[in-house]
């Protein structure tokens, strides 16, 4: 994959941020999103800006221009070269684009829980949205999980446009193991262990057993994923982490096969959690 050079985009727009938080949120359009339309179809900027805004990217605020001073000064995209040619070597090389961009920094639950990252992954590209006090290995843990989405997605091409809450929860639970084996358990996301055997248990067969051919454009997909007022916060998170490594567990796979493994076989290997 192509590390895109978005710190010069980043030095833009600094030098031309304006006064007011309407004419910033034109130049972060205008600077940082109007280049990603060639990267995706049939959109323009603005949705584009919308989008990664929902998804963890930074909106103009006056204290960006020090935090995106900072993550310039320590080149933040040294450390992505450097764990990408060690993903590639393990996992092959996939094509694609890579950006990198300050995080919602304002955001209180993405700093205390998630570190202040959070990332973005298609077929053909991931994003990487971080603070200037991001360690090497949280921003290694990133990209291994966001670079593993993309490794799955590319294998199974047909993902892209079919997604369902299976593949959603074999997607998450691969790419968190990745983490755990590559970086360490203590990288992984807050998920990991928020529940119990039995808890983890009550999830998949209340909410998400019988939800699992749900389509990603559907409402509830993203409920059953994340959680709601009643459904348990991180669900399908937890309960997709938690599917995959009973299946590693149970047939001593090793991570680099789990990638190549189909939806369906760790459903119908692993049976009932």
């Amino acid at each position: 994959m192509e590390i895109i050079n978005t710190a010069s985009w980043l030095q833009t727009y600094i030098n031309k941020r304006k006064n007011t938080l309407e004419d910033n949120m034109q130049v972060h359009e205008e600077i940082l999103c109007q280049p990603l339309v060639p990267y995706f179809k049939q959109t323009d900027a603005q949705a584009i800006q919308h989008h990664l805004i929902q998804h963890g990217m930074f909106y103009p605020d006056p204290t960006d221009k020090h935090i995106i001073e900072n993550i310039i000064a320590k080149n933040y995209w040294r450390i992505v070269k450097q764990q990408l040619q060690n993903l590639e070597k393990m996992w092959s090389k996939y094509n694609g684009a890579i950006f990198l961009y300050p995080s919602d920094f304002t955001n209180a639950q993405l700093l205390e829980q998630f570190n202040g990252v959070s990332g973005l992954s298609y077929t053909d590209k991931l994003f990487l949205f971080i603070t200037d006090q991001t360690t090497e290995l949280h921003l290694q843990a990133l990209l291994t999980h966001e670079y593993n989405h993309v490794c799955r997605l590319q294998y199974f091409s047909e993902l892209e446009h079919t997604l369902t809450l299976a593949d959603a929860l074999v997607l998450e639970g691969i790419a968190e193991i990745a983490v755990r084996e590559q970086i360490g358990e203590a990288y992984c996301s807050p998920w990991i262990h928020l529940y119990s055997k039995e808890q983890i248990s009550a999830l998949w067969k209340h909410w998400l057993k019988s939800n699992i051919n749900i389509p990603s454009d559907n409402l509830q997909h993203q409920a059953l994923m994340y959680g709601t007022e009643k459904i348990p916060k991180w669900a399908g998170y937890a309960v997709g982490y938690t599917l995959v490594d009973h299946y590693m567990q149970r047939y001593n796979v090793p991570l680099n096969k789990l990638i190549t493994i189909p939806t369906s076989e760790f459903f119908t290997k692993i049976g009932d959690l």
